[in-house]
């Protein structure tokens, strides 16, 4: 997506030329961009309320590119539906020229040599009473088993790990922005996440 600034809120030339560049970079935050965006934030309070309208200038582009991207994946599964029905509609013809090619041969035409070509296809079935394990470590496969992490996170939140589960723990901190609507019951919350974390 080739983004462009759509300004939802007027906010300061400082903010403005920052977010400028971040969209010349396509999103990316440039080790030069974080050290302006600190320098301006640690200033105050009313940096800060700069902050929130820029940021949420960039979540409007990043609302923008996402609805794109639906729209593309749904351009892709109907392209790729047609293709499919073009597909099945050329292997049926040849479907068909199969038993005239088992006589003839091959046959040569404008669009290239038409032959047959057989290929074996196998269907493998574990026998009744047969066990997986009696068969040769290479004849068979299994995925290597994980972890189920939301049972050992409900189990560490009932504190009754097994001994044998090492386990650290992180703490997300939030920038939450609660935006304003015309009813009273409508929220909509919005965070930016950072992590720190602890080994336990």
């Amino acid at each position: 997506m080739n983004a462009r600034l759509i300004n939802l809120y007027q906010i300061p030339a400082d903010w403005q030329v920052i977010l400028e560049k971040i969209v010349e970079n396509d999103g990316e935050m440039t080790d030069d961009i974080v050290v302006q965006i600190y320098a301006l934030i640690n200033h105050g309070k009313s940096k800060i309320e700069d902050a929130v309208l820029a940021k949420r200038n960039l979540e409007f582009i990043a609302e923008q590119a996402m609805a794109q991207a639906r729209l593309f994946q749904k351009e892709y599964e109907k392209c790729k539906a047609i293709a499919e029905t073009w597909e099945n509609a050329a292997n049926k013809i040849g479907q068909a020229m199969i038993p005239v090619l088992e006589i003839t041969g091959k046959v040569q035409t404008a669009a290239g040599t038409a032959f047959l070509r057989k290929t074996p296809n196998y269907t493998f079935t574990l026998k009744a009473g047969a066990n997986y394990f009696d068969l040769p470590a290479e004849a068979w496969r299994q995925r290597d088993p994980e972890l189920n992490r939301q049972v050992l996170r409900e189990m560490a939140q009932a504190n009754r790990l097994p001994e044998q589960i090492a386990v650290s723990k992180s703490e997300t901190t939030s920038v939450c922005l609660k935006r304003p609507t015309p009813t009273k019951t409508a929220e909509s919350i919005e965070t930016t996440n950072t992590t720190k974390g602890e080994a336990a």
